[in-house]
């Protein structure tokens, strides 16, 4: 391949050089530095590994986004990681950040690479707030993930109770299951998070669904030895015999196999 011409390599590195100083900028937080760059003639977008609209989102730094967006910065744009402004801001419960990026139309359910939306990270972090707000501008609670997981999953395997009620006010479908057969109620218990699993059982979750293999709540939460689990499940009226018909089937295949 060709050398570029001395003139256009020097003019890349002074780009790269610019592009650093507006996303330090950016981070910081500096309005009237962005400002100068931007009118210098530097491209808001015009690093694809780190975006400028993304760190100040990450940061909260309103005034710089909203600099940044009058110059012309695309909304929606993601850096190499495939995660958006939004994402990022919902992911560090900036919700100030989140409204600046709604109210200049970001898409509220774009996902990344894995299927992820914003409510999603939102819900993995315990971003409450921020997940209020994606709620508010219409964002589909029951969105799945490339593995079939909606944010109610993702919040009760990670435990983030109070993620999980602001959902549970959305009215998401409660029994949904993802790829392997893990309904959100499957998640919580095989991780012993109880109180995920009491609002969860409170909303109506169904106790004794089955997984893909054919195992229930209760035989999870029984086989990682979370006992407070069990208790839980026990008290929702779990079946405790599906365990001993569950193992009977195991048996019989092996005795098959055999």
């Amino acid at each position: 391949m060709r050398a570029k011409p001395p003139l256009t390599r020097v003019h890349h590195i002074v780009q790269d050089v610019a592009m650093g100083e507006l996303i330090a900028a950016s981070t910081a937080g500096d309005v009237e530095q962005v400002r100068l760059l931007l009118q210098a003639g530097i491209e808001p977008d015009a690093n694809d590994t780190y975006d400028a609209l993304i760190c100040a989102a990450k940061n909260g730094h309103e005034g710089v986004m909203q600099a940044l967006l009058e110059a012309g910065a695309a909304v929606d744009s993601k850096n190499n990681d495939v995660i958006t402004a939004l994402m990022v801001a919902a992911l560090y419960g900036q919700a100030g950040a989140m409204r600046v990026l709604l109210e200049a139309g970001a898409a509220v359910d774009s996902k990344n690479n894995d299927g992820m939306t914003a409510l999603m990270v939102a819900a993995q972090c315990g971003q409450a707030g921020a997940m209020r707000v994606l709620l508010e501008a219409g964002a589909a609670v029951d969105s799945e993930s490339n593995h079939a997981m909606t944010a109610l999953m993702v919040a009760a395997w990670q435990g983030q109770a109070e993620a999980m009620q602001v959902l549970l006010e959305a009215g998401p479908v409660l029994d949904l299951k993802d790829n392997d057969g893990y309904t959100a109620l499957m998640h919580a218990s095989a991780s012993g998070h109880v109180d995920a699993m009491r609002a969860l059982l409170e909303a109506g979750a169904e106790v004794d669904l089955k997984h893909n293999d054919g195992r229930t709540a209760l035989m999870m939460a029984s086989y990682s030895g979370h006992t407070g689990a069990v208790q839980v499940l026990l008290a929702a009226g779990a079946d405790r015999l599906q365990r001993k018909e569950w193992l009977g089937g195991i048996n019989v295949r092996r005795q098959e196999r055999a």
